[in-house]
């Protein structure tokens, strides 16, 4: 390959989110890294809106793009777009295409995806702004998890959304419509185990990582059992811990492939490109439901992505290789 743009956006301090943001950078520098120690000549550019995208393509003639932006100023959909207007350009772009980000992005018509595959994940439905709960009647059953249907890095998922009655449950609803004016999912919250598969691209086929495990004991008694926000973004939330998981999970080995085999299933369901990472729960039971489906993860070194990329014996310079050589496959 002749040359790479690193392409991110620019993180904004005055963004409710603003570590999630700040975290692309991290994120460039694993570009970087990968991209040196292949030999591949690179530059790195950061854009503000989707408009500024054809300018920053046009300093350069690099033939693939490695796309990191993960948010843009204007619509909330635009960064999903940034495939499309890379290859309307004539370059190739790493990851998934503009049609499965918009997809997986919306985590209501992920679920329906999902579930015309055969693929379970938790009982739900969303409540949009300005409209009432449903009866309880017509709810999946308690407990309940309320998060914004069009939302990554666990933005908007805090400590308490969890809601175990009717009064709380409005309220959680009632905040994801006042923060993030969208409709809220409101889904049955599995009280289990959580787990993660990362999945890479291998000559037009894909390959799932090892298990990795969350480490809900590492985390303060207590404190729910789930990754939100602060768990994921906020340095000593959980006192002396980066990253709370275990990869690979201690987990029996049919357990393991099944787990995989489903990661690998809703790969081919939603049309992932390049990389991917797939989240589940296990109830008590054994029974495994997808919770979300995240297209272009989070590649930073502390993350998920690169430490079970590790755990699968594969040098980071050969992940990034497999990821551009997806994005120059038609």
């Amino acid at each position: 390959m002749n040359s790479v743009l690193v392409l991110h956006n620019v993180p904004r301090e005055e963004s409710a989110w603003h570590e999630s943001e700040f975290g692309v950078l991290a994120e460039v520098g694993a570009a970087v890294e990968g991209l040196t120690a292949l030999g591949i000549p690179h530059r790195v550019a950061g854009v503000r809106r989707l408009s500024d995208i054809p300018a920053t393509l046009g300093f350069g003639r690099e033939e693939c793009v490695f796309n990191l932006v993960q948010s843009l100023e204007g619509d909330i959909h635009d960064f999903n777009l940034v495939p499309a207007v890379c290859r309307s350009h004539g370059r190739r772009c790493t990851g998934s295409s503009s049609e499965n980000l918009l997809l997986t992005f919306n985590k209501a018509r992920t679920k329906a995806v999902l579930a015309d595959s055969g693929i379970i994940t938790p009982a739900g439905l969303t409540v949009e702004p300005g409209a009432a709960i449903p009866a309880c009647d017509a709810l999946p059953p308690p407990p309940w998890i309320v998060k914004p249907d069009q939302a990554d890095g666990s933005e908007g998922i805090e400590v308490d959304s969890i809601a175990q009655d009717a009064s709380s449950l409005d309220r959680l609803v009632k905040r994801v419509h006042g923060r993030f004016s969208q409709q809220a999912l409101v889904e049955h919250f599995i009280d289990g185990r959580e787990f993660n598969v990362s999945l890479l691209a291998l000559d037009g086929d894909v390959e799932a990582m090892p298990v990795s495990e969350i480490d809900f004991g590492l985390m303060p008694p207590g404190r729910p059992r789930i990754v939100d926000y602060a768990v994921k973004w906020v340095k000593g939330t959980i006192p002396g811990v980066v990253s709370p998981r275990r990869v690979p999970a201690p987990i029996p080995s049919e357990l393991s492939g099944r787990i995989r085999d489903i990661a690998r299933r809703t790969w081919l369901a939603t049309g992932c490109r390049g990389y991917a990472r797939v989240d589940f729960r296990m109830n008590v039971s054994g029974d495994v439901f997808v919770i979300e489906v995240n297209a272009n993860p989070d590649i930073s070194s502390q993350a998920a992505f690169p430490a079970a990329v590790a755990a699968a014996g594969i040098p980071w310079k050969h992940a990034v290789a497999r990821i551009l050589a997806d994005a120059t496959t038609p």
